[in-house]
């Protein structure tokens, strides 16, 4: 077993604190997700395009790193930002960048037990605003998001359409 020791600025040896090395690491482990967090809110939050797009595009991450016991607040402001803030996103690549993201963030808050019906309203919304956006790009992500939430099985076809009219629409119109 390794020994970190860590010192204060006098250096006084009765000042020594012992970590091992899992422990060092699991407090490391927690300071990285709190400083990513923190960031993730800090550009979430931007007036900045350029800041947002980092946000978006560290959304599925973050939510990997989120640890449901301790952190459910934590999940709860990334997800009301993924339903107040992102959604609403009027830049057409920011919202192509979201939607693309959609499949794995179903899976990952699916992963963490974050009430299902929730999920479903927030990303089946969200997708159809996406499938009646004005930029093809953002369709195309949509209907991709959609196509792979069907073939994952974590979402059923017949389920979509009754939750949404936006995708029965969509759908009879892909056809």
């Amino acid at each position: 077993m390794r020994q970190i020791y860590l010192f204060t600025a006098s250096n006084f040896p009765e000042m020594v604190i012992e970590f091992s090395e899992n422990d060092f690491n699991e407090e490391m482990e927690e300071i990285t997700e709190i400083l990513h967090y923190d960031t993730f809110l800090l550009y979430a939050r931007s007036e900045n395009l350029s800041d947002r797009e980092i946000a978006i595009r560290d959304l599925s991450k973050l939510s990997r790193t989120l640890n449901i016991e301790k952190e459910q607040r934590q999940i709860e402001v990334v997800f009301s930002l993924i339903e107040n803030v992102f959604a609403k996103e009027t830049d057409s690549k920011l919202c192509g960048m979201l939607v693309e993201q959609v499949p794995s963030l179903y899976v990952e808050f699916m992963a963490v037990e974050y009430p299902l019906k929730r999920v479903h309203e927030v990303f089946s919304a969200l997708l159809a605003n996406a499938l009646d956006h004005a930029a093809d790009n953002v369709r195309k992500s949509a209907i991709a998001a959609v196509d792979s939430l069907v073939e994952q099985r974590i979402i059923p076809q017949d389920h979509m359409m009754r939750v949404n009219l936006g995708f029965s629409v969509t759908l009879d119109y892909l056809i």
